[in-house]
């Protein structure tokens, strides 16, 4: 179905003249790849207003789409299979979020989290193998941006906004979460 959406947009761009003909295919794979991300932002973002968590999903799924381009982790063989996961995962850590009671848990999975990504980013899927430039260009980002996070997550907890916190520190959870089938799937080949 998302193939079809962005064929109709790519054709319907290139009727319009905004591209040309031979571009098609290009622009086609460029709108698939902006809805496969969006979709699920938007769902998991009206669940989330459904559940009066509009403002809780934005500030995990934030952190999230951030740091999931530069880190890497999990993908499903197919389109529809990562809608449906991703949905799942994102519905589930923000049940996560929201239900955090004990600041000394969330500190433990914040820091974790953030140790594994900051060693183990970017996590190199099989399909697309990064060269050695990108490998430390996702590096240098994911540790940056890990950082930057978690520095807010323990400002917004020392000014007693644990809440906010949670929610921005559960999207660098849900990071690492996604990285963890790969890293064992890795050390299982290596055996």
């Amino acid at each position: 179905m998302t193939h079809s959406i962005s064929n109709a947009i790519a054709k319907w761009l290139s009727r319009h003249g905004a591209i040309k003909a031979d571009e098609l295919a290009l622009y086609s794979y460029a709108v698939f790849n902006i809805l496969h991300t969006f979709i699920p932002f938007i769902i998991v973002v009206f669940i989330g207003f459904l559940c009066d968590l509009t403002l809780e999903c934005i500030m995990m799924l934030l952190p999230f789409l951030l740091l999931r381009k530069y880190c890497g982790g999990f993908h499903a063989k197919t389109p529809f299979k990562c809608l449906i996961l991703t949905v799942i995962i994102q519905i589930l850590f923000m049940l996560i979020g929201y239900s955090f009671a004990s600041p000394c848990v969330f500190m433990l999975l914040l820091f974790t989290s953030a140790t594994t990504i900051c060693i183990l980013s970017p996590v190199n899927p099989e399909k697309r193998k990064l060269n050695e430039n990108d490998i430390k260009r996702c590096k240098k980002r994911a540790i940056q941006l890990t950082c930057s996070l978690t520095i807010i997550c323990l400002l917004l907890l020392m000014l007693r906004y644990e809440y906010y916190s949670f929610f921005i520190g559960t999207g660098m959870i849900m990071v690492a979460f996604t990285q963890y089938p790969c890293i064992l799937a890795k050390a299982s080949k290596a055996k």
